[in-house]
């Protein structure tokens, strides 16, 4: 994973690098979203790891949803430190470590706001449907309800959970850990 960051801080000049839904094994019940600021003068990824606990619904969209939250909040972390965004390698701090950065943080109440969302989206349709199953019946009909209900299941409920896209909750589950390579 740091090769692949090496890459783009490197190659592709890109000074900030975020990964989501990284699955190291298929057996585990989290994620992992991986990030890294460069270093300021060798270009050389600085990776930090997420963890976050997978949950059983596929929702559509939570990757815009991710990425429109931490253009945003790496803007503010970068300006809680009085520093332009697009100069901020020059003056990142090298020996700072990478799980601190302001990237890390960002990364952190992103993380935080938008599982919030799609937890909060999966009760509500568990409350609607129900565990709904089609294990043991032949019934089409049931079928295709079920299939109809997950497509709606995919449908992430933003503009009623906006008070935890704005104070993110549980900042603590989502500790941003320094990855060492």
């Amino acid at each position: 994973m740091t090769k692949v960051m090496d890459i783009f801080h490197a190659n592709r000049s890109t000074n900030h690098v975020v990964i989501t839904s990284v699955q190291f094994d298929t057996e585990s019940p989290t994620l992992s979203i991986i990030g890294s600021t460069c270093t300021g003068a060798t270009r050389k990824a600085r990776p930090f790891e997420i963890k976050v606990p997978k949950l059983p619904v596929f929702f559509s969209g939570s990757g815009d949803l991710f990425a429109a939250l931490l253009v945003h909040r790496l803007q503010a972390a970068w300006n809680d430190r009085d520093v332009d965004l697009l100069d901020s390698v020059d003056v990142f701090l090298d020996n700072e470590p990478a799980h601190m950065s302001p990237l890390a943080l960002a990364c952190q109440k992103v993380v935080a706001s938008v599982h919030a969302v799609l937890e909060k989206t999966m009760e509500t349709w568990k409350s609607r449907h129900g565990d709904m199953k089609t294990e043991g019946t032949d019934d089409d009909q049931h079928k295709k309800d079920f299939e109809l209900a997950l497509t709606k299941a995919a449908e992430i409920r933003i503009v009623r959970h906006v008070k935890e896209l704005l104070d993110p909750p549980n900042l603590d589950q989502f500790i941003p850990l320094e990855l060492i390579t």
